[in-house]
């Protein structure tokens, strides 16, 4: 093998490297941005279905 090859082995490596740190930013950018519009969804849908469902409208607050 070549010392060219060997260079190009490494280059592999960081490559991977980097590939996996931006996948770990990613998903940690993913999951906030997923768990803030679920939150916002929830204190729009929810209401209404136990409003729906025969709980007075008074309790709904203590149980968002």
């Amino acid at each position: 093998m070549a010392l060219r090859d060997q260079k190009a082995i490494g280059m592999g490596g960081l490559a991977g490297a980097a590939r996996s740190r931006i996948s770990a930013i990613a998903s940690v950018v993913y999951g906030s941005v997923l768990r803030n519009s679920i939150s916002e969804q929830l204190k729009k849908l929810v209401p209404g279905a136990e409003i729906s469902a025969g709980l007075p409208r008074s309790s709904v607050p203590q149980l968002i």
